[in-house]
Parts: C-alpha cells; sequence; structure tokens
C-alpha cells in the first residue's frame, strides 16, 4: 500500500519534523511505503530576506536567529524524509488525488483555526483532506486542534470532512471530546507519533557527546524562560551546569537531551523525547495556553502528573518510576501500532459494488 502523509514537517519546529520522521518509519516498519506530501502555503516559506520584513526593528535578530535554525532543520528533512515534489497551493496538491492508495493527516495543530481559516490566505480544509476522492482511504493519525474549543462558524465544514474518513484519531482529550460532540463517535486517542518509536530507534541520529560532566538542559518556547527562573536557581546550587539553546539543529537538540541528567522544559516535544531517553524532566505548563491539553493528557496517560511544576522547587530531587511509565507507554505504543495495522489491512469497497 501506498501512503500520503500530510502534516506540517516545514515548520521550524523540532517535533513538527520529528513527528513526521516517526510517523513515516513507522508505517514504513509495518512494510508499506509512505510519502510525505510536501505541502505548504508559499506565503510561509522562509527566506533570509523575510527576516527584515517587520514593524518591529528590535525582533531583527531573533528573526535572522530563526531563519539560522531553519537551514539547519532542513538538513534533517533533506536527508531523513522521503516527500513528494513541493505543492504550494490547493491547485497542485489537487494533482496527487489519486497518487496514494491512503491518506493520512497526521499530528501537530494542522486542524487549528488558524490553518483552516487562512492557511492559503482563504479558508480551506486541505489538512482535512477535501481535496481526496472518496475511493481512496481518508484517515488522520493524533491529529490536533491545537485547542479543546472551535469557532462555531467553521464547525460545519469540519464535520462536513471528517464525517468521510474511515479512521478518525486524536492526539489531546480536548480534541477527541470536540469531534465527538460532533457526533463522531468512531474517534479515538492514539499517542503522538514520536511515541511509536523507541530510545534505540532514535539513537543513530545521537551525535558523540563532545565533553563529559553533569549537565541540566533547559529548553523553554515562546519567551517563557523566567517561567523556569526558580527551578534552575535550584539546580545551580546543586552545582550543576545548565544548558539552553534555540537555534540547534535537530540532531544537536535531541543529544542535548539525551545526555542531559534532568530536563526543564515548556515543550511537548522536550518532554517526550525526556520520557523516551529516560530522563528525569519538569514540565512547566503555559498560562492560559490552549497547548497544556497534549501535555497533560500525555503525563496524565503515563502516571506522571507530578512532574508538572507547581512552584515546588523540590520536584528537581523527585525520582520516577520508570518501570512503570515504560510498561504504560509500551500499552499506548501498541494503542497507536495497532491503529496503524488497522488502516494498512483496511479494505475500502468501492460504491459501485453490489
Amino acid at each position: 500500500m501506498l501512503i500520503g502523509i500530510l502534516t506540517f514537517h516545514w515548520a521550524t519546529n523540532y517535533g513538527a519534523v520529528l513527528q513526521a520522521y516517526a510517523l513515516q518509519t513507522a508505517i514504513r516498519k509495518h512494510g508499506a511505503e509512505a510519502i510525505i506530501i510536501d505541502y505548504y502555503p508559499k506565503r510561509l516559506k522562509p527566506g533570509f530576506a523575510g527576516c527584515f520584513c517587520t514593524r518591529h526593528p528590535t525582533k531583527i535578530p531573533e528573526n535572522i536567529l530563526h531563519f539560522i535554525k531553519e537551514k539547519k532543520i532542513e538538513r534533517f528533512r533533506r536527508d531523513k524524509l522521503i516527500t513528494t515534489e513541493y505543492c504550494e497551493d490547493s491547485r497542485q496538491i489537487n494533482k496527487l488525488q489519486y497518487s496514494f492508495d491512503c491518506y493520512i493527516s497526521g499530528r501537530a495543530p494542522l486542524w487549528h483555526e488558524g490553518f483552516t481559516r487562512a492557511g492559503s490566505n482563504r479558508m480551506n480544509f486541505v489538512y482535512f483532506l477535501d481535496f481526496v476522492p472518496a475511493d481512496r482511504i481518508i484517515a488522520s493519525y493524533a491529529a490536533s486542534f491545537g485547542a479543546a474549543e472551535y469557532p462555531d462558524d467553521l464547525l460545519e465544514g469540519v464535520k462536513k470532512n471528517l464525517e468521510r474518513f474511515d479512521f478518525l484519531s486524536l492526539r489531546e482529550s480536548g480534541g477527541l471530546a470536540l469531534v465527538q460532540a460532533l457526533g463522531l463517535e468512531n474517534a479515538c486517542l492514539v499517542p503522538d507519533p514520536t511515541l511509536l518509536l523507541e530510545k534505540s530507534d532514535y539513537e543513530p541520529l545521537i551525535k558523540r557527546q563532545k565533553s563529559s560532566g553533569n549537565y541540566a538542559f533547559s529548553y523553554m518556547l515562546h519567551g517563557k524562560e523566567n517561567d523556569a527562573r526558580e527551578l534552575l536557581e535550584a539546580i545551580r546550587a546543586k552545582k550543576v551546569n545548565i544548558i539552553s539553546s534555540s537555534v540547534d539543529g535537530i540532531t544537536d537538540w535531541l543529544s542535548h537531551i539525551y545526555y542531559s541528567d534532568i530536563v526543564i522544559t515548556n515543550s511537548y516535544h522536550g518532554i517526550v523525547f525526556s520520557i523516551i531517553f529516560e530522563k528525569p524532566f519538569v514540565a512547566i505548563l503555559i498560562d492560559k495556553s490552549g497547548m497544556n491539553d497534549r501535555i497533560i493528557t500525555l503525563l496524565n496517560r503515563l502516571g506522571l502528573q507530578d512532574r508538572i511544576y507547581c512552584g515546588d522547587t523540590s520536584v528537581i530531587s523527585r525520582s520516577i518510576a520508570w518501570d512503570s511509565v515504560l510498561t504504560k507507554l509500551r500499552a499506548f505504543r501498541d494503542d497507536g501500532e495497532l491503529y496503524i495495522g488497522k488502516i494498512l489491512s483496511y479494505k475500502k469497497e468501492s460504491k459501485n459494488e453490489g
């Protein structure tokens, strides 16, 4: 079976690229061919000149760092992802409607209202696979709305498109509740694609450790470094070095987590890879953010709710019962593997058949 995956592999984001890599790898382990549909709106395609297109000149240095990070991540995409030719708009992606036996809309908040409302400067449902003919298998894998609530004016279009899905899975409890409220009872929760692979699957990506010594890795997104201040002060008091970086390539970023003694982060995938690599971590939630749902869903599933920072810095010394966590993780991974297996073994009947 030939699978086409539509996802946010293009984002300048470690988790977005690694989840595409993981889903493609997991499907290929099942013996199927998987190709990522290289679609993203042309207006979002990065360029160095764009670093200077801002009403706030003080943001130019930040934009340049973002561009440098993108160039590093692009190397990983080029080397590790198998993709179609680039599609910059719905007209080009429509040409692929008969290219695959099965289409999977995969992970990331690709069903976020912002992309549905204006992903190509107009309302479109490309990430809901609206271009796929009815005779092809249509599925999602760990899809996300990026929030627990959705604008009423988009719900009719969302329901119309999701009713066409042969298989429907979400990553967060909030997203599952949302589609169930639309009357779609066949949906289920599955793990993020990155959790489908084991530690040994990622170890070939890890770089040789450059220096010895203990350190903590701090990875804070959205300018929220101050949220980790008290935790980092407590770690420094223990004479432990702290490493932080926001412009690493993917393999450097993974390696920082792999060799660390503890990870302090508000990043979902910072937490995910801490768990995969069996590293103590502290999860910091972002105040009033809809993105917290994915962190809470995962930690509840694995019995790791006590790793959420609630103002008590002693969490950095709290041990993790890894045997119990890994047992639950294997069971969760099995859910995802079973779901993928059902998709790949599905025989869709033609509506023209008796």
